[in-house]
């Protein structure tokens, strides 16, 4: 009896078991199924019909491993993309495409594939640019390759070649103005690049240069206006370059020389006249000569004494 019951026994539970497995299989192979079709849809590139099929399907599909299959295919996206099977904008589209499916993580993994694509387009600009020696927009183009993209170390390398270059182009145009003897010209053409460089200070030092050699000529004029006697004109043109040239060595020691030149000269004639008690003439004398230097006390003193 115990016997029979035994074998009773078992039997229900081999046909339990037997049952489980055969409902457990059924709903695996539809979930697998299921899985099967969003990866056909996403292996075959019809992006958005994947993601139809998963929102469709979203209570079967949601605990499955979604984001490792959509990780996978971003991977194939973007090798395709290298590979030049897909365009950049093709490329970015599929990976827009399957972003919005998938978790946080995978948006920002998602993210960082399309950033790389946005850079290595960044990198074929710059490339182009710097074959048609247009260096200004290759720079700009080569600043736009981000630190993880293989190119990274190129484009910055790049970057130097192309400022030594473009540089080399702006002094070799500043040179013709100077050809010209036109340093007004220059320095203002140089100007208008100093700030388009980490390092500029090729160019501070040229637009000094020119600045140095305008001042010579300019000192030139007033050292003519002087040994003609004409302390009036070469003061004046001193003060007019010191509206460009503010706390200038040079013109200070001139300006100093020729007021002190200046004074040799007019002094002695006010004195003559303060001899010969024609304090009138002295008067005069002193008041057109604190026109030329209006701050000399020297000048202000015989003035009151007059």
């Amino acid at each position: 009896m115990k016997d029979n019951v035994l074998k009773e026994n078992i039997v229900k539970v081999t046909l339990i078991s037997t049952l489980a497995v055969s409902v457990a299989t059924n709903f695996t192979g539809c979930e697998n199924k299921q899985m099967r079709e969003f990866k056909e849809l996403l292996d075959n590139g019809n992006y958005y019909e994947a993601v139809g099929y998963y929102q469709n399907n979203y209570e079967s599909l949601k605990n499955e491993s979604v984001d490792e299959v959509l990780q996978s295919s971003a991977d194939s996206i973007y090798q395709n993309y290298l590979s030049g099977i897909d365009s950049a904008d093709s490329a970015i589209e599929a990976l827009e495409e399957i972003k919005s499916i998938g978790s946080n993580d995978l948006e920002k993994y998602i993210k960082s594939k399309i950033d790389l694509i946005n850079s290595d387009c960044s990198f074929k600009e710059g490339e182009s640019y710097f074959e048609s020696k247009n260096y200004l927009s290759a720079i700009e183009a080569y600043k736009a390759v981000t630190s993880d993209d293989p190119n990274y170390s190129t484009a910055q390398s790049r970057i130097k070649e192309c400022e030594k270059l473009y540089k080399e182009e702006i002094v070799n145009k500043a040179e013709s103005f100077v050809k010209d003897t036109d340093y007004s010209k220059a320095i203002e053409y140089l100007l208008d690049f100093v700030d388009q460089f980490d390092d500029s200070s090729e160019i501070e030092n040229k637009i000094a240069e020119y600045q140095d050699k305008e001042l010579d000529n300019a000192l030139k004029d007033a050292e003519d206006f002087i040994s003609k006697g004409d302390y009036y004109s070469a003061l004046e043109s001193i003060a007019e370059l010191e509206k460009d040239y503010p706390n200038n060595k040079k013109l200070e020691d001139l300006k100093k020389s020729t007021q002190e030149s200046y004074l040799e000269t007019v002094m002695p004639i006010i004195d003559d006249y303060m001899d010969k008690k024609d304090y009138g003439s002295a008067f005069s004398v002193c008041t057109n000569a604190l026109e030329v230097i209006p701050d000399s006390e020297e000048l202000r003193n015989c003035q009151k004494i007059t």
